[in-house]
């Protein structure tokens, strides 16, 4: 059972609990004629079950959370993470948790120094004005009415690929929301088409370019849309897919693809990348293994697609 769904079931269950109280409560009001002080103490009792109905399963989904963070560390921890950890832990200043340089030290210490030990090519800004004025021109993942970006990683992978990662919080045109990571890469081709690889719960009713595959494991997650199929169905070889199964299932990430013309796009439903937590200390072994995960998932799989891209005559 997700964690999601455990909270809604402790949650119904104690929210039936304090309404089968409120009739108590109601007759409990006899008390302030007998005894003022068991009315407060019933009162207060009936408040706090009300609100323990409504945040206890939040501190829940927290912990179960950090839980599940713990077993992702624990099976896929590389020997270049542990390397990047102890560096990080070892020099990283540790500041109060509610201390006023917490959040600068967060951003301009852990992180900047984290990015560049994963890769010496990029790096971590935080800019005085948005960055991001032509970044939905293509419309990856329908047309965005609004977006907010506060900082980004960016650099070089090689002398063809340049590649932003930001913090971004979205609202397209039907409505839904988006916050969360959003990469942009480049190919070394330009396709001359789309190919939209999204997660297979956002069902594009009777859609003429859902492109089918070959690989039923692969369609248990993505759904792929395209254009042209051709050109899908090359890019998407068996090592693709398998790559981008493997990292769905080992780091229990959701993330959507989008391949537009020379572009590609992606973006990941997970929290900020770059936002010191509340519930986690700044050098948080697991929330850093996720961002590592993630950071070096952009690379390889932008590098991944062009290397196929290299080998197709377009």
């Amino acid at each position: 059972m997700k964690p999601e769904t455990k909270i809604l079931l402790i949650r119904f269950l104690l929210a039936l609990l304090a309404l089968i109280g409120i009739p108590l409560f109601i007759l409990s009001f006899n008390l302030i004629l007998i005894n003022p002080f068991l009315f407060f103490v019933f009162f207060l009792s009936e408040f706090l079950f009300i609100c323990l109905a409504f945040y206890m399963p939040n501190l829940f989904l927290i912990k179960e959370k950090k839980q599940i963070e713990t077993n992702i560390l624990a099976k896929n921890t590389s020997v270049e993470f542990e390397n990047i950890y102890q560096e990080l832990y070892n020099t990283h200043i540790k500041y109060a948790k509610y201390s006023t340089n917490y959040t600068t030290s967060y951003r301009s210490d852990l992180i900047s120094t984290f990015v560049k030990l994963i890769n010496k090519n990029l790096t971590y800004n935080i800019p005085k004005i948005s960055n991001t004025v032509n970044l939905f021109d293509d419309k990856p993942f329908g047309l965005v009415e609004s977006h907010s970006c506060n900082d980004y990683i960016e650099g070089s992978l090689d002398n063809e690929t340049y590649v932003k990662i930001y913090n971004l919080s979205a609202l397209n045109n039907n409505g839904n929301s988006f916050d969360g990571i959003f990469a942009n890469t480049s190919c070394n081709k330009n396709i001359n088409a789309y190919v939209n690889i999204l997660r297979n719960d956002v069902k594009l009713v009777k859609n003429p370019d859902f492109v089918e595959l070959d690989s039923k494991e692969f369609e248990k997650y993505f759904d792929v849309y395209s254009d042209n199929k051709i050109i899908a169905m090359q890019l998407l070889t068996s090592e693709i897919m398998e790559y981008l199964v493997d990292f769905h299932n080992q780091y229990n990430i959701d993330y959507e693809i989008a391949i537009i013309n020379k572009k590609i796009y992606i973006r990941f439903f997970v929290d900020k990348i770059l936002n010191p937590k509340i519930f986690y200390n700044s050098t948080n072994k697991q929330s850093l293994f996720k961002y590592y995960s993630i950071l070096k998932f952009i690379i390889e799989v932008t590098q991944k697609i062009n290397k196929t891209l290299q080998e197709l005559e377009i």
